[in-house]
């Protein structure tokens, strides 16, 4: 099997890219790999493979590797956040080669290095074409990718260092509002419920 698990349409501003003096993270999960309360997951910073950044509208805008000497996945990811592309995407999919090691029950890493396999031309073509597919969504193409045992993971947003989102955050701010009779917290929050407001409002019309 080439492509051993892979993540489409990931959010760059859920990732930690920006933040400096932190540790590398680029986690996800999905039903095998749960995350609770900050705890499992999967960390694909070390991931090797093919990468896609998309911008605002789903329209790819560069296809790359990572893998090559110490460019994998995280750090190919953050240098796009520095070059003439840093302001060009906002998404982004990878497509990884590297297996799934598990160390212990709270932390699953990666395997050291990919595993050596006699692949099968038929598994070649329905992966290329899956990733293809995957990533490019054409609208012609009525057949999905056809990945095989390969896992699609979700993104976790990292909120030991972004903190929560802007959906959160309002949340908070009406449970707050909620039990104020005075109307004071929402004096209080009442600006930055408008700009929450029309950022979510622009990105659903998007």
């Amino acid at each position: 099997m080439l492509i051993k698990n892979y993540g489409l349409f990931w959010e760059l501003e859920d990732s930690n890219f920006y933040q400096w003096n932190t540790k590398k993270s680029l986690k996800g999960w999905n039903r095998k790999y749960k995350y609770e309360d900050g705890v499992g997951g999967v960390d694909f910073s070390n991931q090797e493979g093919i990468y896609v950044l998309y911008d605002n509208n789903f329209s790819i805008i560069y296809i790359g590797q990572a893998g090559v000497g110490r460019s994998k996945l995280y750090n190919r990811l953050k240098q796009h956040t520095e070059d003439h592309l840093y302001n060009r995407w906002s998404k982004f999919s990878w497509f990884g080669l590297r297996d799934i090691d598990q160390r212990t029950e709270s932390e699953m890493i990666l395997k050291d290095s990919i595993e050596e396999n006699n692949f099968k031309l038929n598994d070649v073509l329905n992966h290329l074409e899956a990733i293809l597919i995957s990533s490019a969504e054409p609208p012609l193409n009525k057949q999905s990718g056809r990945f095989g045992d390969a896992e699609q993971f979700f993104q976790i947003r990292d909120e030991d260092e972004l903190g929560p989102d802007k959906e959160q955050m309002l949340h908070e701010i009406y449970a707050e509002i909620v039990q104020d009779e005075d109307g004071e917290k929402y004096k209080q929050h009442e600006k930055l419920i408008s700009e929450m407001i029309t950022d979510i409002y622009e990105k659903v019309v998007k």
